[in-house]
């Protein structure tokens, strides 16, 4: 996904706001200041509706 590059902010539905850490293939690592890393498939979480960039409102 375009989208997905290090260092860019997300939210999700329970782990709160998080950092992409990186992005290898399908598979994104996200750091939440909480719960630690967490990996993530895409584009599946998204379509979830559990993850979304930060400030993006149309999901």
């Amino acid at each position: 996904m375009a989208g997905a590059v290090r260092g860019r902010k997300v939210i999700h539905t329970a782990f709160g706001a998080g950092t992409i850490v990186s992005c290898q293939g399908a598979v994104m690592t996200v750091q939440f200041p909480q719960s630690g890393e967490k990996k993530f498939v895409l584009p599946d979480a998204m379509w979830r509706g559990l993850l979304r960039y930060d400030g993006d409102d149309s999901v």
